[in-house]
């Protein structure tokens, strides 16, 4: 480069240089810059350069002329105020540190010039910051005296924010201060931009301020007062809803108004007229109820055993408990009867009891009251090796019946009563039958003396003891007064004249009779079996009378007292009354047809051969736990159930739906969804028992109105053991004749039930001759779909779209148009596992919330695959998401939900884990995880709950010791926000439609509701000693005179003071049970309820919580 280009380029930057500076004091002067527009093209930027360089030309010449003429006072002048500056710069204004560079540039000096200047220089910088620290003194001062005034009026508060100040200043670590490094946090960190990431912070920051955030929302609950925490938002679980009814005949009450049910831990009271749940009687503890048996000293009183020995006595009229007594024995079945001594303070108890493992017992017990209470007075009166089945008492306790395997035991004494019970001794006899009896009734009639046989001194006994017991294999016995039979068999036996001891036999039922009661004139017999037939017989004729095609097998009967009606209960957990002249239910009540993991009974019985007749473990059971989804009704539930809940005949596979509504328990209607033979014949060619299909799956659509089933069936081993030669062969053979049906049901308004739409053949077909099984079905959140994937890997979407023919809607006969469903897309998932492992492999799925993005996880594999739900292609995959078998998998919001042996919570944004807790679950049988181990989410509140299996310390009797423990989590928080263990297992938890909360169904067949909301105060109970004003009953007061109403008026007349709420519960809902409903409406039948104006101030008195008496 040539010196004069070299020399040209300072010039050229000094004149930028004081372009800038000129631009710079005409704005301090007041003086609007100009800016001229730049140039774009070429010729423009050559004469901009050549006008710099002419510019800069002319200003060195004038600087050099300047420093010729003036002295070195003057030049050392010059180079202080800047020589080369602006025309524009005053005297005394400074220049600046450019302007003064720019001047040595431009201008030529001498070197020792150059040192006088830098020293200068440095003179001013320090003038400079000398002044600035002098200011900053100053500043300083200003702000300790506003400090120190602060100080003044604030000491406390200043004191705590001047040490704060210091500890974030100098990064004191304090382990107890949350609120010092939250404060830290916020300033330090909050406000900081990571450049790399945007405007997101790194994800370290994010979780410290999460965790401060979550303890400072722990601190803040935990410092609230006693009444903030009682009005704010809690998790509970309320009270079971239905249950199990047991093996126990129901009880009439006196007047036939009401009927005891009993349950597994508890006796519910029914009104029959309404057939509404008045009360329950449920025991302490949670145990299991053995039997019950009304006092027959005072009919409001009701004495209920349980299995480990105790005695409780209460008052089913207000659901009170009156006394308690311990026995020390296990107690199977219960028998009172009124004693015939003056004494009012005792009543006699006659149990079936069996003490640790030893013989079984018939004991009589004295349960004394009063002063008396801690005494007890008991005899052993029977000691049997076999076990006593049935125990029946008569005649003041002079006559006891008994059945144990084939044999009827009859004792007989004529002082029942005496002072101890130790000293009571009866002479037993017994018969034994032809076949084993499974049901057995007793009646006591007059003597007719003209018909003995025996001679009148050898008579102990002036009553009748007639007796018909129910065969195992279908047949019906009747002995006419046994006891004076059995007595004059003794007494010819002695002369050498034999008795004829043999019954009258009816055979209708092919298999066991399950029940058998005389009518209450002693002329007919009511028998039932799993037949689903009820069969009246009259014995004068020998007619029988059927009524068939029940719902289930009829599992119990009884007879009321006056004769008029029959109580039947039915082994689809069911009970029914219906009238004796038109066979018409009057009455019926139905629980949850979830079938039983507990023996009804504690005595086995024996096994018949026949090909009819399968064993308990060559029936096929439900591996996983039943179908339940929650209807978009309130209160609604709909399960997938079997037909048949403890009979032996049955397969106990899943093929009814039934609906249950929570709110009453009761159930609100019943259909097939696959082929059942529950009241035809069900045998096949070679009289072996056909099963029926199973129901693996079911989901609802959003909105309700779709309901998709996926059901399976194959033929059982035994109708394929002649085309194979092993078992692995026959399980060849059955996968291979497997039938998977894909089923769409509409909701029909006008029948009020579910219409079959679509039906769908082996929808995972794998082969031209193979059937998959669907391991899952998921519905859409938002449009009206339904996806399926089976075991081969494959996902397919199913929607619904019109039926269309030659381009025009198909429609049916209401003018609507039919709908089909096809399906619109299907994704292979990859690396599903081994052909070998696809058996045993599980594949769930779950759909976003908005319905974009579709989850499918691979238990095999531990792989979640995400997948597009609008084409279904796969997006991406993640490895390693979760541990052991995938139980449950769904989305809330931004975060993947897994449940296998951990819950995780994963962030799907960052791809990290939110957090996770490992699952106890000390269950080593994996069928029985699977069955009872579910995951529920509730999309709309962010909130999911899990339930899994877990050992208890100690057994329950008969319950075995397996508990469920349930957890409910807010998606945000890593801790549960409510944990709590169950004394049942659970085989289903569900969301609740539009509600925020849970139901959860356990192996009692009970439903319990868990939501979260406000502390309810308890329940009102009426008072035990008070009675209830009635209004008078009967046609002569329809019209009435007045006066009654009236009277009854003034006694439930409101005013501002019985309605007043009470101290402290202004603000708490006041909460009135449907059995306080019930007891206002059941005045009578309808045309004797009482003015509309007095209901409602009934229910307005339950409401304000005051008693109408």
């Amino acid at each position: 480069m040539s010196d004069k280009k070299r020399k040209r380029e300072p010039e050229e930057s000094q004149a930028h240089k004081d372009g800038h500076h000129k631009q710079k004091k005409r704005r301090k002067s007041g003086v609007k810059a100009t800016v001229e527009p730049q140039a774009t093209s070429g010729s423009k930027n050559e004469d901009l350069t050549q006008k710099t360089q002419a510019s800069a030309i002319e200003k060195k010449q004038a600087a050099k002329t300047r420093a010729q003429q003036r002295g070195s006072e003057d030049n050392h002048k010059s180079d202080l105020d800047g020589d080369g500056a602006s025309p524009g710069l005053q005297t005394g204004d400074h220049p600046s540190k450019d302007d003064a560079d720019s001047a040595d540039q431009s201008a030529e000096v001498k070197p020792e010039d150059q040192a006088a200047k830098a020293e200068r220089r440095k003179e001013v910088r320090r003038q400079e910051k000398e002044k600035k620290k002098t200011t900053n003194t100053q500043q300083q001062d200003r702000d300790q005296k506003k400090h120190d005034d602060d100080k003044k009026k604030k000491p406390k508060k200043k004191k705590e924010r001047k040490r704060t100040d210091v500890v974030l200043e100098h990064h004191v670590a304090d382990a107890t201060a949350e609120e010092q490094m939250a404060k830290e946090l916020k300033r330090r960190l909050w406000p900081i931009k990571n450049k790399e990431q945007g405007d997101k912070l790194p994800l370290a920051e994010k979780k410290a301020r999460r965790a401060v955030k979550d303890q400072k929302k722990l601190a803040k609950r935990a410092g609230r007062s006693q009444k903030q925490q009682n009005s704010a938002p809690i998790w509970r679980i309320s009270e079971a809803i239905g249950g199990r009814m047991l093996s126990i005949d129901p009880i009439f009450s006196p007047e036939e108004d009401c009927i005891l049910v009993g349950y597994d831990k508890s006796v519910h009271v029914y009104s029959i007229s309404t057939s509404l749940l008045l009360r329950k009687l449920r025991v302490k503890d949670s145990e299991q109820i053995s039997s019950f048996a009304l006092s027959p000293s005072d009919t409001t009183q009701l004495l209920l055993s349980r299995w480990s020995g105790i005695i409780e006595k209460w008052d089913w009229t207000n659901g009170s408990l009156l006394d308690m007594w311990d026995t020390k024995t296990h107690i199977r079945s219960i028998a009172t009867l009124r004693p015939s001594s003056t004494d009012n303070n005792a009543s006699l108890v006659y149990t079936v009891d069996r003490s640790k493992g030893k013989r079984w017992m018939i004991t009589a017990h004295r349960l004394m009251k009063g002063e008396n209470a801690s005494k007890s007075d008991l005899g052993t009166l029977l000691k049997y090796e076999e076990p006593i089945s049935s125990l029946q008492v008569f005649e003041e306790g002079k006559v006891i019946v008994a059945t144990s395997g084939q044999k009827v035991l009859i004792g007989y004494t004529e002082d029942p009563d005496k002072p101890a019970l130790k000293t009571v001794s009866y002479i037993w006899r017994e018969i034994t039958c032809s076949e084993w009896i499974t049901s057995i009734d007793t009646r006591i009639r007059p003597l007719d003396n003209s018909s003995k046989n025996i001679k009148p001194s050898k008579v102990t006994t002036t009553s009748a003891v007639d007796i018909v017991v129910g065969g195992l294999k279908g047949a019906m016995f009747i002995y006419e007064d046994l006891l004076s039979r059995l007595i004059s068999k003794e007494n010819s036996s002695r002369s050498g004249v034999e008795d004829n001891m043999t019954p009258r036999k009816l055979h209708w039922h092919r298999n066991a009779v399950s029940s058998v009661k005389w009518s209450a004139d002693g002329n007919y017999v009511i028998s039932g079996g799993h037949e689903t037939v009820l069969i009246i017989w009259q014995l004068d004729t020998g007619h029988k009378q059927e009524l068939p095609h029940l719902s289930a097998a009829i599992e119990s009967l009884v007879v009321s007292p006056t004769g008029t009606s029959y109580s039947i209960r039915l082994a689809d957990n069911s009970a029914m009354i219906l009238s004796t002249t038109e066979l018409l239910p009057t009455f019926s009540v139905a629980g949850i047809q979830l079938p039983s993991e507990i023996k009804s009974t504690d005595i086995e019985l024996p096994f018949i051969p026949t090909i009819n007749a399968p064993t308990e473990s060559s029936l096929t059971k439900q591996a996983t736990g039943l179908p339940v989804v929650a209807s978009a009704k309130a209160s609604q539930i709909l399960l997938a159930v079997p037909a048949d809940t403890s009979s032996v005949m049955s397969s106990r596979h899943a093929c009814f739906l039934q609906t249950i509504d929570v709110n009453s328990a009761q159930q609100v209607s019943r259909q097939a969804l696959a082929r059942n033979k529950v009241t035809a014949l069900n045998m096949g060619p070679e009289q072996n028992i056909i099963e029926e299909p199973n129901v693996t799956h079911m989901q609802l659509s959003h909105n309700g109105l779709w309901l998709a089933t996926v059901e399976e069936w194959m033929p059982p081993e035994r109708d394929l053991d002649h085309l194979a030669f092993d078992h692995q062969r026959t399980k060849e053979e059955q996968s291979s004749r497997l039938e998977v049906y894909l089923k769409f049901w509409a909701w029909d308004d006008g029948s009020n039930s579910w219409e079959l739409v679509s039906r769908i053949n082996n929808p995972q077909q794998t082969s031209s001759s193979s059937t998959g099984s669907i391991l899952d079905l998921a519905t859409d959140p938002v449009q009206v779909g339904f996806a399926t994937v089976g075991e081969d890997g494959v996902i397919k979407l199913w929607k619904p779209q019109t039926r269309k023919r030659h381009g025009l809607d198909v429609r049916n006969k209401e003018g609507k148009s039919l709908i089909s469903w096809d399906c619109r897309w299907t994704t292979h998932t990859p690396s599903t596992g081994s052909s070998s492992s696809k058996t045993s492999q599980t594949i769930k799925l779950a759909l976003s919330p908005d319905g974009s993005v579709l989850v499918a996880g691979v238990s095999g594999t531990s792989i979640v695959h995400f997948i597009d739900a609008s084409s279904g292609t796969l997006h991406s995959s993640l490895n390693a998401i979760f541990y052991g078998p995938l139980y449950g998998l769904c989305i809330i919001d931004r975060y993947l939900i897994t449940l296998s042996k951990e819950l995780r919570v994963w962030d799907m944004v960052t791809e990290e884990l939110h957090y996770g807790f490992a699952i106890n679950a000390n269950v080593s049988d994996p069928k029985k995880r699977l069955a009872h181990t579910h995951l529920a989410v509730d999309q709309k509140h962010n909130v999911f709950a899990i339930a899994f299996p877990e050992l208890g310390a100690t057994s329950e009797v008969r319950t075995g010791s397996s508990r469920s423990r349930i957890a409910v989590f807010d998606v945000e928080v890593p801790e549960p926000v409510y944990n709590n263990l169950q004394p049942n297992l659970t085989t289903s938890l569900l969301p609740i439609s539009g509600k925020k909360g849970f139901y959860c169904i356990d192996t009692a067949a009970e439903v319990k509701m868990l939501s979260a909301g406000p502390k309810m105060p308890d329940v009102l109970v009426e008072q035990p000693g008070k009675q209830r004003v009635l209004p008078t009953l009967g046609l002569g007061n329809i019209y009435g005179d007045g006066k009654a109403n009236e009277e009854r008026r003034e006694v439930l007349k409101l005013t501002s003071g019985n309605i007043q709420a009470e101290e402290g519960e202004e603000d708490e809902m006041r909460v009135v049970s449907p059995e306080k409903l019930a007891e206002v409406f059941e005045a009578g039948s309808a045309f004797a309820l009482p003015p509309v104006s007095e209901l409602f101030e009934r229910v307005a008195v339950l409401f304000a919580g005051r008693n109408s008496s």
